[in-house]
């Protein structure tokens, strides 16, 4: 496995970890509210009543236990020129028709970075590099957050039985904003 990919995968089992022990921080009943007396101590205290959700949890090719991460419902925009590109593991793919798969990966905040593909095919794989930057109309002040995003990709001819992989030396403007 490579480093960009296990950032990635380590990067995604930490957000949805995040994610599920927030799960009911918002909850509160009559039973769990402040000043409430906990059982057996006399004083007021908040005792929780449930556990945080676990993660959904699904084996991926190559990874053991890796949280399943959903596909967004709409697909990230494409922008064309950017700097300071960096080529981001894809987490996984799901086939839409013979001539069109949908990338699942990582971008940031959407008013700051976008995403473009890079596509390579030989009769025997399909490789595709997602690759994130920084857009030349980028917002004045940007936010950190990482957003799972939804790329389609069009391929030139029918994927048939070829394997589907990384694409290891994508073309990248390193340039820095």
């Amino acid at each position: 496995m490579n480093l960009s990919r296990l950032s990635s995968v380590l990067l995604s089992a930490a957000v949805v970890l995040l994610l599920a022990s927030c799960g009911n921080a918002g909850d509160a009943s009559a039973d769990d509210s402040p000043g409430t007396d906990a059982p057996g101590d006399g004083t007021d205290a908040h005792v929780p009543t449930t556990s945080p959700a676990e993660p959904d949890v699904t084996e991926l090719p190559g990874n053991e236990d890796v949280p399943s991460i959903p596909f967004p419902e709409q697909d990230a925009e494409l922008v064309e020129e950017m700097t300071g590109e960096v080529s981001g593991a894809w987490m996984e793919y799901e086939v839409l028709s013979e001539t069109q798969l949908r990338f699942l990966s990582w971008s940031g905040n959407q008013a700051c970075y976008g995403q473009r593909y890079e596509l390579q095919e030989t009769a025997e794989e399909v490789a595709v590099a997602i690759i994130t930057g920084w857009r030349a109309d980028a917002a004045d002040v940007c936010t950190e957050e990482a957003l799972a995003i939804a790329i389609t990709v069009d391929l030139e001819e029918p994927l048939g039985d070829r394997e589907v992989v990384e694409l290891e030396d994508p073309e990248l403007n390193t340039q820095q904003p």
